[in-house]
């Protein structure tokens, strides 16, 4: 779903009520969005050749990263490297040694900032409609119509519920921060 067609929805549910403006109601969709992903980001795989290096930047939209693979030059397979072989400080890794070769960073990343009108969600479709009832949430405390706005507040917070327990496929049992190592 595209933001253009979210903005249809809330129009369809708030009987297209010419008080908010689209623009408004964009707004209250994009922060639906964002807080989606308070507790947990898209999960992605991003590559990296590298050569002869021992500091590597990372992607400044990652907020989690689960493992680090690595495959030498001429390899075939991946080597996982060692949680103790490296740290995580000011959106680098510092690897313990030299690389050559390709690195594979499993994580989250933080979705894009605001959707302009055609952009999708990056969300499950299922889970997409909790945006909507987000903005129809805001829509109807702004009207004052408390009893509504709860009702709709209580289905977006049913789908985020829902997105942080879907199965995710890498484990989480990540210690690092952009601030360095958290745990021993």
């Amino acid at each position: 779903m595209t933001l253009n067609e979210a903005l249809g929805k809330v129009r369809d549910i708030i009987s297209d009520d010419p008080f908010w403006t689209s623009d408004q109601i964009k707004s209250w969709l994009n922060d639906g969005y964002l807080s989606f992903f308070e507790k947990r980001g898209i999960e992605e795989e991003w590559s990296s050749a590298v050569t002869a290096l021992s500091t590597v930047p990372v992607p400044t939209d990652i907020h989690k990263i689960f493992d680090i693979w690595y495959l030498p030059t001429g390899d075939t397979v991946r080597e996982l490297i060692s949680d103790d072989d490296y740290r995580i400080f000011d959106n680098f890794i510092y690897f313990d040694y030299e690389l050559t070769g390709t690195l594979y960073i499993e994580g989250e990343r933080n979705p894009i900032t605001r959707l302009t009108d055609l952009e999708e969600f990056e969300l499950p479709e299922k889970l997409q409609i909790g945006i909507v009832n987000y903005a129809i949430s805001i829509a109807f405390l702004k009207d004052e119509d408390n009893v509504s706005a709860n009702q709709y507040y209580a289905l977006y917070l049913q789908k985020v519920k829902e997105w942080e327990k879907t199965p995710t496929l890498r484990t989480t049992k990540w210690k690092d921060n952009w601030l360095g190592r958290l745990g021993g």
